[in-house]
Formats: structure tokens, sequence, C-alpha cells
């Protein structure tokens, strides 16, 4: 095994283990960098992924990492 193969393997090995400890803890994966486009979902933007329950929605947008919310048309 040469050094670059090693290094690739010591830091996905390093790179999982911190994972499985977050998700052994509890902790909730983050969202934040998942997206960063510049506008807001609306009410019925999600309806077949969340169903037709506004908050269920509100929800669905938020574990997919939207930040804001459009609420006029």
């Amino acid at each position: 095994m040469d050094r670059r193969d090693f290094l690739t393997a010591s830091a996905a090995g390093a790179a999982a283990s911190v994972s499985i400890a977050a998700v052994a803890q509890g902790a909730a994966p983050s969202n934040r960098a998942k997206f960063r486009m510049k506008y807001g979902p609306h009410f019925g933007m999600f309806k077949n992924s969340a169903g037709d329950d506004p908050i269920d929605q509100l929800k669905f947008a938020a574990d997919q990492g939207f930040t804001a919310w459009k609420t006029t048309a």
C-alpha cells in the first residue's frame, strides 16, 4: 500500500467513525450545506411529497434544508 492509498483509507475511516458517532449520540445530520438557493417554497409545492397538511409540508421543507417560506402568491 502506497502513501496515497493509506491516506485515502485513513481519511475515509475517520469520516465514517465521526458520522457513526454523531448518529449514535442522537445528533441529527445538518442540512445547512445541502440547500443554498435564494428562494423559499410555498404551500402546495411539496403536496406530493408531504401530503395536504401545511404543517407536514413545512416540516418536509425544513428537512430538505429550506430556511425560508413564501407566504404570499
